[in-house]
């Protein structure tokens, strides 16, 4: 096994067998023991022996030396543990800093050691004051503060990934009013928390606008997004909307954060909570895109803000979350891509948002597939074309296989085939013969050949057609151009391994709303969001007690892909992505030439973070190579390793969203207590 910087560029191999430095022990005290029989050196022996003494002598006083500190440095810890503060060693402004987190005035002193000892420029922080702190995931050793009323945020390096999480930890168990479990008594061993989750309501819809405006009435508006069950997210995508502003004013609404932020302390929160202002002049929108978004924040009220919001052409989503969860939300990210006319223009293609809840990561993607009866191939090229020319989060990797739960909406236009006619469909939707129709639906009868939409769940589907409705008029579909009635707008749902299920509490469509010749289609979903970790004094206090490995056997793949415009097998080898808790990339050997690749037993991978109530919520991301280029991605979710046995998996690898092959192997994950010589 190698490291791997980039696609095709390797560096020396690498033991991972050998600890840094252990070889070297034995020698160095052998070499020290033998130099004890003498104290110093005679007249009589020669310059060279009497050197060799006087090094010796100054070994011993070395040793001694650095006994003394580490004694001192245990000591530091104890004291630190004991009352309630943890030390850590960062770099601000590129400048060396010691930060001490207090936990019983709960705050954080930054602060300059001098070479005596003294503490020289001191700035002392309250943690009620952090806004957000946000863990760079290309850097995995710096952390960002965002404090309350400060434009500028504060970037603090620590020495490793481990002693950032502990820090990030310390500050999440403060603003939840956790406490540091006791100190264990000597001979005895950290508890470790197992990680905790907490429930979240998520609203998701689609609607294809039929380039119109959305209806004024609010309490149409409220039978399709209702206030009466304020979730915690809602998440609107919408394609063709283009249409000009009515007359009718708008209040001028703050759609970016909130002006007042709310205290970050869970149970205060709402307490706290001061409505946004706005801006009491009375405006009309100029634009499309201000209108439709000013609408749906209107509509939601005070106790929301804007997350996000992107448009490509016709096509927009927008996100709202409750302003008493603004410091949980992190990571955000908007893409989008076109997959029109010439597979470039925005009138058709997706447009999505990334975010990351606590420690739990979610992709919303909002697309417009290709229209008409017969053009099921070039849908399936447009699910296709999307997955692989988004390029958000890693880049190394597609959204299916990074992201905890992907929500894929829209107008994906797949329609009621099998060759019957208008006349029989409107039969069978006069009967409410719904069974029936969805065996002739298009996405269902795609998905079952797995040609699109591989490891996504939709929900039964109990509503009526959504498409094409007569507008103005409820449950009446048009006779224009004599289409087909279908179920075009779906909302779909996947997970990566060993994540919780997705609830799903209502699939529905919101008749109501006749302003388009589509109607609106909603999912109200619940979701369990991972909380970060909560530390113990081992991991606060950055002393090594044992050794983590995560072992891969009998690594093999079948069925993979053959090389693009080339008729001949892969020379595949595997990338197991950098990650929280994996410094570099790391990479198989190549397996030359070889559809069902044999990689067998790899050396042992040690994790920067070791603690298993950590760990086994994590996933290793792994990308198939041929040369520099991708041929495919899988999941390996590390729960499964934390057993007696090696655990056998099987799972599945994809390309752009479609099957590309299965990955075979066992896992098991080992501790071994670290032996600490005097």
């Amino acid at each position: 096994m190698v490291l791997r910087g980039r696609a095709g560029s390797m560096t020396p191999q690498v033991n991972f067998n050998k600890l840094s430095g252990s070889g070297n022990i034995e020698e160095r005290n052998n070499n020290q023991s033998s130099s004890q029989s003498q104290s110093s050196p005679s007249p009589s022996q020669s310059p060279s022996l009497q050197q060799n003494q006087l090094n010796s002598s100054n070994g011993m006083n070395n040793k001694v030396k650095n006994l003394l500190d580490l004694e001192n440095y245990y000591k530091s810890i104890k004291k630190n543990i004991t009352e309630n503060q943890f030390e850590f060693s960062i770099k601000k402004k590129e400048k060396n800093r010691t930060l001490l987190v207090n936990l019983k005035d709960k705050s954080l002193t930054i602060f300059k050691l001098s070479k005596r000892g003294n503490k020289k420029n001191i700035k002392k922080y309250l943690i009620s004051e952090i806004e957000k702190i946000t863990k760079d995931k290309k850097d995995n050793k710096e952390l960002i503060v965002f404090r309350r009323s400060k434009k500028k945020e504060m970037k603090l390096y620590f020495l490793n990934t481990e002693r950032r999480e502990c820090f990030y930890e310390l500050i999440w168990m403060t603003w939840n009013n956790k406490i540091m479990p006791p100190t264990p008594l000597s001979g005895e061993e950290d508890v470790e928390e197992k990680a905790q989750y907490e429930k979240i309501s998520i609203f998701i819809s689609t609607w294809n606008m039929g380039d119109a405006p959305p209806p004024i009435n609010e309490g149409l508006l409220n039978s399709w997004i209702p206030k009466s069950k304020p979730y915690d997210l809602y998440v609107i995508g919408v394609q063709e909307c283009e249409y000009t502003p009515l007359k009718s004013k708008h209040k001028q609404t703050q759609l970016n954060q909130p002006q007042q932020q709310p205290q970050p302390q869970p149970q205060q929160a709402q307490a706290q909570q001061q409505p946004q202002q706005q801006n009491q002049s009375q405006q009309q929108y100029s634009e499309c895109q201000e209108d439709w978004f000013g609408t749906l924040s209107e509509h939601l009220g005070h106790d929301y803000y804007k997350v996000e919001s992107t448009s490509l052409v016709k096509m927009r989503i927008i996100i709202f979350a409750k302003k008493q969860h603004y410091y949980k939300i992190n990571y955000i990210e908007k893409a989008s891509i076109g997959t029109g006319i010439g597979n470039m223009y925005g009138n058709k293609g997706g447009t999505c948002i990334s975010l990351s809840w606590w420690e739990t990561s979610f992709c919303f993607m909002s697309s417009h597939f290709a229209a008409h009866q017969e053009k099921i191939e070039q849908r399936n090229s447009n699910y296709k074309d999307i997955i692989k020319g988004i390029k958000i989060g890693n880049k190394e990797l597609d959204i299916l296989n990074q992201y905890n739960y992907v929500f894929w909406m829209g107008d994906l236009n797949y329609r009621i085939g099998g060759g019957l006619f208008r006349e029989e469909v409107l039969m069978h939707i006069k009967s409410k013969n719904i069974r029936k129709l969805l065996q002739h639906d298009q996405l269902n009868q795609q998905r079952n050949q797995e040609k699109v939409f591989i490891g996504f769940k939709e929900e039964p589907v109990g509503f009526l057609p959504t498409y094409k409705t007569l507008r103005g008029v409820e449950n009446q579909y048009t006779e224009e151009k004599q289409r087909i009635p279908s179920w075009c707008d779906r909302i779909l749902h996947k997970k990566l391994p060993y994540s919780h299920d997705i609830i799903c509490l209502e699939y529905n469509s919101a008749n109501r709303i006749t302003t388009s010749d589509h109607v609106p289609v909603y999912g109200v979903y619940e979701s369990y969001v991972r909380m970060p970790c909560s530390p113990n004094s081992s991991s606060c206090s950055n002393v090594k007690k044992q050794i983590c490995q995560i072992l891969f056997n009998d690594l093999r793949a079948e069925c993979l892909d053959m090389v693009d415009n080339e008729e001949r097998a892969p020379d595949a080898y595997i990338v197991f992505n950098s990650s929280a808790f994996i410094a570099t990339e790391i990479t198989t050997p190549h397996a030359y030439k070889n559809r069902n690749p044999i990689w067998g037993d790899l050396p042992p991978i040690t994790p920067i973070i070791e603690r298993q109530n950590f760990l086994e919520t994590q996933h290793l991301f792994l990308t198939f190579y041929h040369d520099d280029k991708s041929i495919g991605h899988a999941a390996v979710p590390l729960g499964i390793g934390f057993q007696k046995e090696p655990f056998a998996f099987k799972t599945r690898i994809t390309r752009n969203g479609l099957p590309a092959g299965t990955l075979f192997g066992s896992i098991h994950i080992v501790y071994n207590k670290f032996l600490i010589q005097n």
